[in-house]
Formats: structure tokens, sequence, C-alpha cells
């Protein structure tokens, strides 16, 4: 391994990834790093080892502050986090387009990234005691959601149910589909419980079920079909039989909510029994 590697002021200056990166600590994690990566741009990603090879000096750089930063980094993919044989380790994406001289180091001792051993960073926001993210930094471009992460799971669910009706359905951009998830979660306070049983009811509802056909037109809806579906749940038999429904037209289409036969106004959109059809 040489004693340093090239640092590209175009690479470093002008990179978008770098700037998604929500604190300067993580960008000189990042730069001095560069200096310890072997010819395919790979080390270790264990924060103790980090902190003793690349910040010996620097006290304030604590083991979870590396952590973070490196999932950040991972999240904005300037590295590839992974493991092999019970260790962690890194590599830097696009590592070689800005070095050279690899004829004159001896070959990697680290094992290559592949599928199976790759780590999904972006199971949710960081929770960082760095500036962390918010609502102003944090968009679907800059967050890789894993594929056990909620969001993930919940917009998989949403797609599932389509296909079980139209196996034609396109299939989304489903990391898309789960930064919709994580503002319900996250800026509505939406509990995944409920939008789990939220999207499974929907999608059995001949109405709804042709309405909501994204994550995005169920984030928007939430409000009206959790008022739908509680009303389902609390009311009488006559309820339950969908024997009357209230067809009010709504801005989305009717109100299509059912009532009980002594009722006199909808029970969620309050219109009166007049504009109601059995």
């Amino acid at each position: 391994m040489p004693r340093g590697r090239i640092l590209d002021k175009e690479a470093i200056s002008q990179s978008r990834k770098l700037s998604l990166l929500s604190n300067d600590m993580g960008r000189l994690i990042y730069t001095w790093l560069l200096a310890h990566l072997d010819r395919e741009g790979r080390f270790s990603a264990d924060p103790s080892i980090i902190k003793g090879n690349v910040f010996p000096r620097i006290k304030n750089m604590t083991l979870k502050k590396i952590d973070n930063c490196l999932l950040e980094m991972s999240q904005v993919k300037l590295i590839i986090l992974y493991k092999a044989d019970g260790d962690k380790y890194l590599q830097f994406t696009k590592f070689k387009e800005y070095q050279v001289h690899f004829d004159r180091e001896a070959p990697s001792k680290i094992p290559a990234p592949n599928k199976e051993n790759i780590v999904n960073s972006g199971v949710s926001p960081i929770k960082s005691d760095l500036v962390p993210f918010t609502k102003h930094n944090l968009t679907k471009h800059n967050i890789i959601y894993s594929a056990n992460s909620i969001e993930l799971s919940l917009s998989k669910l949403l797609f599932e149910k389509i296909k079980e009706r139209n196996p034609d359905h396109k299939e989304p951009d489903l990391q898309e589909w789960a930064y919709d998830i994580d503002l319900m979660i996250r800026i509505d306070k939406r509990d995944p419980e409920v939008i789990k049983k939220i999207i499974i009811w929907c999608q059995q509802e001949e109405f709804w079920q042709n309405n909501i056909l994204s994550t995005s037109k169920l984030r928007k809806q939430y409000d009206q079909l959790f008022l739908l579906n509680k009303n389902q749940k609390t009311g009488s038999s006559d309820l339950k039989s969908k024997a009357y429904k209230c067809y009010r037209s709504m801005n989305y289409g009717a109100c299509f909510s059912n009532y009980q036969a002594n009722d006199k106004t909808c029970q969620v959109c309050k219109s009166e029994r007049i504009n109601w059809q059995k």
C-alpha cells in the first residue's frame, strides 16, 4: 500500500454526494480514509480500527460518530459497506477513476463485496449525535431503504396486493414508494401497524382498490381511509352488511361510507341523508 492517494480537487470539491452529507465530520472521514485504502479502494469498516489508524490523535472522533458517518456515506453511495468472514469492510465507489499505478501494489487482502454480503444501511434516517437528517436535507434521492426496513416492507405489501388483482401491473420504484411511507411514519406520525391494516383493507374495497395504486396516493387519502375503516369496524350489523352507502360527491369521488338504517347524517362526511342512496 502506498503512503498516500490522489485527492482529485474536482472529485472532492464538486462532488454532489459529498455535499449531501449532513456534516463536515463525514467529509473529513471520507477524505482522510483515502490515504489508507488498498489498491481496490477497500479498508476495514470497524470504527475502532478506523479510529486507531486514521484518527489516533483526534480525541473527539468517537466510535459512534465514525459509525454514523459511515452509514451516511453508504446511504449516499460514496462507499459500499459489507461483511466478510465476520468482519466489516468498506469499499470506495469509483475509486479507480481517480487513482493510478496499481501495478506497483500488492493484491488486496480484503475480500470483495458481493450481493450476499453488502450491508443495506437505509433502514431509516440516521439518528446521530452529529447534525441529523431533517425534512429539509433528507429527500428520496439521498436515502436508500434496506430490504428488511418497515418502509420498504409496507411498499412491497401494497404492490403485492395490487399484483394479486393485476399481474401485469408495472413494478414501481419501490425506493420512492418507501420514501412516502417514511414520511407517513416520520412526519405524519402514523403507526406502521395501522398503515399495514389500512393497506390490506383498502385493497379489498371495490372503490378504493382502484384508487390507491401508489404510496403517495395512500398518504394523501390516509385520513379518509382510516375513518372509513374505523367506521366499518365500530358499526352495527347493518353497517357491516354494507346495505346502505353514502354517495356524497367529493373531490376524490363518492364518500362511499356505510351507514345504519336509522342514521340521519353520514358518520364520516356528515352529509344529510338526502344525499344517500341504497
